[in-house]
């Protein structure tokens, strides 16, 4: 009879636990278990060539909107030079930031180094491998973007095609292009065209 009673006591304590638990979650309303106000505001691109990268993402419709070169020989004028493991000791720093018509999109930082340049840390530039990532960018007229693109010469891994989608709604036809940009970062210009 105790050994039942203490089974049931112990199942009853950790449905308590548990109960309480779930209590503090819901008090609290999940402000601890994620930031409500978290927001993609930039992604910063390590460059080569900052200047043939500012024109390519002209091209997709970005525009620069802040610009700074900065002397690294006392550190203080450092955009990220003391932020990121560098792969060498850079003396000068190119730092543009680049954003889309509506200004309240993600912006794309363009990051360089010089005297030395950074070594490239990406074993193979023609694959995606884990930590590498694919831009996406979305507009109405991709054959605008896609004629931008092939005008600057860029290398395409796919031309422009339509794109089955099986998730969206049979009223939407889906057409992709995607392109490495200089550096060999994959982007995916997607447009949906809705046809109904």
């Amino acid at each position: 009879m105790r050994m039942v009673f203490f089974k049931r006591s112990r199942a009853c304590s950790i449905h308590f636990i548990i109960g309480i638990l779930i209590s503090l979650l819901f008090l609290f309303d999940g402000k601890y278990a994620y930031s409500q106000d978290a927001k993609l505001s930039q992604i910063t691109l390590l460059v080569d060539n900052i200047q043939r990268s500012v024109d390519f993402y002209q091209r997709l419709g970005f525009s620069i909107s802040y610009q700074k070169n900065s002397s690294l020989a006392d550190g203080r004028n450092s955009i990220a030079h003391e932020k990121y493991p560098l792969t060498s000791d850079p003396k000068s720093e190119l730092y543009v930031i680049m954003s889309d018509a509506s200004k309240e999109g993600t912006n794309i930082a363009l990051l360089a180094y010089e005297k030395p340049p950074l070594a490239n840390a990406r074993g193979n530039l023609m694959g995606l491998g884990v930590g590498d990532f694919v831009l996406v960018i979305n507009t109405e007229d991709i054959n605008f973007l896609y004629n931008r693109m092939d005008e600057f010469g860029a290398r395409f891994y796919r031309r422009i095609q339509r794109v089955e989608n099986n998730d969206l709604s049979e009223n939407v036809i889906m057409y992709n292009f995607i392109v490495y940009d200089p550096d060999g970062h994959l982007v995916e210009v997607i447009s949906r065209i809705n046809n109904s």
